[in-house]
């Protein structure tokens, strides 16, 4: 079993019998970098990363579950769904805190601002399993 809040979510699915896939694929995403490029002085530089989505439900929608969501895990996510616009990532929060210290954007309002649905707790909501 997983800790933290990964462990609630799994302990849900478990107990509700829902299939799923814990991490089970990697994808590569691509992220505009800032500055020009050293050798020819270019301006589109792009970095990579990877992806690891958390669980991966049967009918193929992505859960991502965040206790805390940071500023890296926002800008990774933001370049996953630009990379990959056709994955279905949806949120599981586990609480709806503010983004940062300046208290102007909460964890939803984020989710709804870039077009990622999302939910607030440790039951997922039943739509999202069938």
């Amino acid at each position: 079993m997983r800790s933290g809040y990964e462990g609630i979510i799994e302990k849900y699915l478990l107990q509700n019998n829902v299939l799923f896939d814990y991490e089970p694929w990697s994808i590569q995403y691509f992220l505009k970098a800032k500055g020009a490029c050293a050798d020819c002085g270019g301006e589109s530089i792009w970095k990579s990363g990877w992806y690891t989505p958390d669980f991966v439900l049967q009918n193929g929608i992505v859960l991502e579950a965040k206790g805390f969501f940071k500023s890296k895990d926002r800008t990774k996510m933001l370049a996953v769904k630009d990379s990959w616009p056709n994955l279905d990532i949806r949120f599981m929060f586990m609480r709806d805190n503010f983004i940062s210290k300046k208290k102007l954007l909460t964890y939803t309002q984020w989710a709804e601002a870039y077009g990622f649905q999302y939910h607030v707790g440790t039951r997922i909501p039943d739509k999202w399993l069938i």
